[in-house]
């Protein structure tokens, strides 16, 4: 019986696990054609046509692990990966230039576009896979996958470096602030911390919020392995009130209670008489022995008796 319950509690979290994949990948998929139909209705075809079809890797990196999932191949590891490649690509396609830009437009410009902000939303998307784990390995592979991008733009030979202290504590004037700020190929160290701060301080909240989700719905079926395995012995009412009092069953519990004790007059003359009654009834059902049996039988009592 134990072996049974198991077995249930490991379907009902495997059928929630796939619940969420589920939504996942339709949410990726409705993200991905609300952007496909922004780009198609925004762009000239001939730019519209690339980004489409980046879109629609975007939309591989979801559907191979969903279907590998389905068939029963879709273990963490293999969404782990395809999140690193979410992460890598996403962040490739921020920072390097877009062949269709303006000329002279830098990668140092790119590190200071909006873009960046991608990168939480695909954070904030990890959160519907209701896996912890899943939502940190999301939130290192996007750490990891910008920071690299960052540090290959600091190591262009182009690229000026500049600290918060290089601009704050050099006495500059706000013109020369400004110059050097702006500049088409300065790039900040001090907006890579903060992004990254940004990255881990959005991954710890989903993290948490991911956990307690997850603990609510184990809790969930928690009860409802309670309601199954007491529905056998009391009845609904009673399962009712022992689930939703939140005690166990074997915790004490000390409440006034009152005795009534009542005596029946004559009682026991009743029940003797009953039992009288009951035994002639059973003892007449047997077949009464000949007469010459129960002459020898008084006979027999007599010699006994003397």
């Amino acid at each position: 019986m134990e072996t049974t319950i198991d077995q249930q509690w490991d379907a009902d979290v495997a059928r929630e696990d796939g619940a969420s994949l589920t939504y996942m990948f339709r949410s990726r998929v409705l993200v991905l054609a609300l952007l496909a139909l922004w780009v198609t209705v925004t762009l000239p075809l001939e730019r519209s046509s690339v980004y489409l079809a980046v879109l629609f890797l975007f939309f591989l990196f979801g559907a191979i692990p969903y279907v590998l999932s389905l068939r029963g191949y879709g273990s963490t590891q293999v969404f782990a990966v395809f999140l690193f490649l979410d992460a890598a690509v996403l962040s490739y396609l921020l920072i390097f230039p877009n062949p269709y830009g303006l000329d002279g437009w830098s990668p140092q410009m790119n590190l200071r576009a909006p873009g960046f902000l991608y990168l939480g939303l695909f954070l904030v998307y990890m959160s519907l896979s209701y896996k912890p784990k899943l939502v940190v390995w999301a939130g290192i592979a996007a750490a990891v996958s910008w920071s690299a991008g960052y540090l290959w733009v600091i190591g262009l030979p182009q690229t000026q470096v500049f600290t918060s202290q290089d601009v704050l504590g050099a006495g500059l004037s706000l013109e020369a602030v400004f110059d050097r700020v702006l500049d088409p190929n300065a790039v900040g160290m001090a907006r890579l911390v903060n992004q990254i701060v940004f990255l881990v301080a959005v991954t710890l909240i989903l993290t948490l919020t991911v956990w307690r989700s997850r603990k609510l719905v184990y809790r969930q079926l928690a009860l409802e392995r309670q309601r199954s395995s007491l529905s056998r012995y009391f009845s609904p009412n009673l399962v009712q009130e022992l689930t939703s009092s939140g005690r166990s069953l074997g915790e004490a519990k000390t409440q006034p209670v009152a005795v009534l004790f009542c005596r029946h007059g004559g009682f026991h003359d009743d029940i003797g008489m009953s039992f009288t009654r009951r035994s002639d009834r059973a003892a007449s059902r047997f077949p009464r022995p000949p007469r010459a049996d129960r002459v020898g039988s008084r006979r027999h009592n007599r010699q006994i008796h003397r």
